[in-house]
């Protein structure tokens, strides 16, 4: 696992954050799922979809840093073009994710908005 040249070590950081990143939005889907914060924030139609996605993406999670651990995964070029570099979008992911795990969603009601 060990990367031999800056650039090698650049993008197994990158990798690293990726992976930190839609860990925690599948830590944060779940822990509303289970917390019942779902109830305040969409649908009871689309329940089991937020929980199936939550499952989903640390399953995902868990594969890819299997095989990130193993050696296994080779960086692929940028395949698009974005507004911002990768990195800078990966910590705003993280850091939404992060915040949403902190901070509880609460009501918004016609009271608070006066």
């Amino acid at each position: 696992m060990s990367a031999k040249t800056p650039k090698d070590r650049s993008n197994l950081r990158k990798s690293w954050l990726d992976i930190m990143a839609i860990t925690a939005w599948g830590i944060l889907l779940l822990k509303y799922a289970i917390d019942g914060t779902l109830y305040i924030l969409i649908h009871p139609s689309y329940f089991l979809l937020v929980k199936v996605t939550g499952g989903c993406l640390l399953l995902i999670v868990i594969l890819q840093g299997w095989r990130l651990y193993r050696g296994k995964i080779v960086s692929s070029p940028e395949l698009h073009a974005s507004l911002l570099p990768q990195s800078i979008t990966t910590m705003l992911l993280l850091g939404t994710a992060i915040t949403g795990l902190i901070i509880t969603p609460k009501l918004f009601t016609s009271h608070t908005a006066i």
